[in-house]
């Protein structure tokens, strides 16, 4: 019932469309603990979300993630609306079971409702990639981006060179060598301003 209500109450998902997806712990709280929560949660990510929707950059913080995707076409009658916002909550509370199992507390973990930003601007686009990537180096975790392992920055830096022709990421950059100086031209805090919308 409350997941439903969530869902009759925020715009739709729609089929192509690419948007930032992104929470924080309750109260900042720390929602990885050691590097076995943040390989349990991407595992679990790609096992509920990849028949959904494609990820095109990601960064997982100690106490926040980032995700930028693109929604999957959906053939069956179900909306496409609730079948993201459905396999999105399972995946959140199925992790929160698990890291509270392990980590003997109790309660939420996550702020209520994941929040998500429509992304339909190709420039924006590019900076929203930097601005995710630079998070560890803006919150004074690492002095570069190549430097967390909790991103999708190196995956992305030493993709093969026909990657280039057909992901939409690299599309944007070009090539390696501008890729990686567009995102130090966004190392600086504040170099863009990304709301946290209430889903």
């Amino acid at each position: 019932m409350f997941l439903r209500a969530m869902i009759n109450n925020v715009k739709s998902f729609i089929e192509g469309a690419t948007y930032h997806v992104y929470n924080r712990g309750n109260g900042h709280d720390r929602i990885f603990r050691n590097p076995g929560n943040y390989d349990y949660f991407l595992n679990k990510y790609w096992e509920y979300m990849s028949p959904h929707w494609d990820t095109n950059a990601w960064c997982l913080m100690p106490n926040h993630f980032h995700f930028i995707i693109t929604v999957r076409p959906h053939l069956n009658c179900e909306s496409v609306n609730e079948k993201c916002w459905r396999s999105f909550a399972n995946f959140c509370n199925g992790y929160v079971q698990a890291f509270n199992k392990q980590h003997r507390r109790r309660g939420s973990l996550f702020m209520r409702g994941f929040r998500r930003k429509l992304v339909n601007d190709d420039e924006y686009l590019k900076t929203l990639v930097c601005y995710v990537h630079n998070n560890p180096i803006k919150d004074g975790f690492v002095p570069s981006a190549e430097n967390w392992h909790y991103s999708s920055y190196k995956e992305l830096l030493h993709a093969p060179p026909l990657q280039y022709e057909h992901n939409r990421i690299l599309k944007l950059f070009g090539d390696h060598q501008q890729l990686k100086q567009d995102h130090l031209l966004f190392v600086s805090p504040g170099s863009i301003n990304i709301p946290y919308m209430a889903a």
